[in-house]
């Protein structure tokens, strides 16, 4: 009896110095996100859905590995704390994320605290969490993308012209050349033959900006005008790639760009980081922009 007595409380300090000491964090708080790990990755890193007094306002990012997890140092309650953020698909557009919750300067207390449901300090990133899934799901509803799976590229005869911006001002700069290109058409006799497109040419995925052609396919003609300021002639070439279809304001559709890494990683498909978006609606003519469509292509690389 006296050797099940010692068995026992060798259990209970082992498993307590394990809780207070050992244990990775003070607690932990699991969500799942309607969207791509790689997009919920971002929009939690840059804090975009949550309100003006959040935690997230000061947080520090210390630790990242590129769309899986990162660890953030914030105050909360006047307390320095690390929350350490994972990520992880587990459909197209389902995420599973884990935040674990570590205080830096009374880890014990604030263990014992979480294990009885008495730490003012979860409570306040919880309700934090809170916020964040219920404003980040107004945001997914906004959007839909399917991931088709392998395609074709389609090929074309183009007129372009190129803007470099942060990945979030796409929009912005789309309109702005769409304004400087569509006349060029008319003044040169040019004839529009199909939907206008977006052709990425580099992504800097760490600095999270683009350079990109935004262009018109045109009805081939045997002669062109020498030179436009500003703007190019040329042809896309058909190329194996990856696909997916996207309904939303045109604004967000680089949500599909992180729906097909993600989509390759899990696959073990190599791509080459450049989308080829195809915008089939003119927002100009207003409607349900759900009912937008645009066809998101990302070429695969031949082995």
């Amino acid at each position: 009896m006296k050797k099940v007595v010692i068995g026992i409380l060798v259990i209970l300090v082992g498993v307590a110095v394990w809780f207070l000491m050992v244990k990775e964090h003070d607690h932990v708080i699991t969500f799942n996100a309607n969207a791509s790990q790689s997009s919920v990755y971002n929009h939690v890193k840059d804090a975009k859905f949550i309100d003006t007094t959040s935690i997230q306002d000061n947080a520090i990012i210390i630790d990242k590995v590129l769309f899986e997890s990162f660890k953030q140092e914030v105050l909360v309650d006047n307390q320095k704390v690390i929350l350490d953020w994972k990520f992880k698909a587990v459909a197209d557009t389902i995420t599973k994320v884990n935040v674990g919750i570590i205080n830096t300067e009374n880890s014990i207390k604030h263990r014992l605290q979480a294990l009885f449901k008495k730490s003012p300090l979860v409570k306040t990133v919880k309700d934090e969490l809170i916020l964040f899934r219920w404003q980040f799901s107004k945001y997914t509803n906004m959007f839909k993308v399917t991931v088709d799976g392998e395609s074709e590229m389609p090929a074309m005869e183009i007129i372009t012209t190129n803007a470099k911006v942060k990945r979030d001002k796409k929009a912005t700069a789309m309109m702005k050349a769409n304004s400087y290109l569509y006349p060029k058409l008319a003044e040169n006799s040019i004839t529009q033959d199909g939907p206008p497109f977006v052709n990425i040419k580099n992504w800097d995925i760490e600095e999270d900006t683009i350079t990109f052609d935004f262009g018109i396919p045109i009805a081939h003609k045997d002669t062109l005008p020498d030179t436009i300021p500003n703007i190019v002639f040329g042809s896309v070439k058909s190329q194996k790639a990856l696909k997916a279809t996207f309904y939303g304001n045109y604004a967000i559709s680089d949500e599909a760009w992180f729906a097909l890494l993600d989509y390759a990683k899990r696959e073990n498909i190599k791509l080459d980081n450049k989308p080829f978006e195809v915008f089939h609606n003119n927002p100009m003519a207003g409607g349900n922009q759900l009912d937008w469509k645009a066809e998101i292509f990302v070429p695969i690389l031949e082995n």
